[in-house]
């Protein structure tokens, strides 16, 4: 099986973040001397540094965005307490699960807006 070519940058950024997180203990400079055993090309310890950096922007980015996703969710016991209540209402009204829904929905205001 042939290995997909990598651009000299990419391979060395692979090697950086492999390196470092199986050695979360040392330098840019000790991470520089270990890549450079392992790949062949020594990156500069400020050229570590910055991949790094670039890494935790970039995993910090994707935490907050999930923790935005999250937030939006319904919980579940709230999404079951809404369906009981549409069905509550529909049998007591006759109209179908559809239609309660859609009255709820469109004239649904939060509370903070009252």
């Amino acid at each position: 099986m042939k290995t997909p070519h990598r651009s000299r940058e990419e391979r060395i950024r692979i090697a950086v973040r492999q390196v470092a997180d199986a050695h979360p203990g040392l330098g840019a400079s000790e991470l520089s001397d270990v890549v450079a055993a392992r790949i062949g090309i020594r990156p500069a310890p400020s050229t570590v540094q910055a991949i790094l950096a670039q890494e935790a922007a970039a995993a910090a980015e994707r935490e907050r965005r999930r923790q935005e996703r999250a937030a939006l969710r319904v919980p579940v016991t709230t999404a079951t307490a809404i369906m009981v209540a549409i069905r509550k209402v529909s049998r007591e009204t006759g109209l179908s699960c559809a239609q309660v829904a859609a009255i709820a929905a469109a004239t649904y205001r939060p509370e903070k807006d009252l």
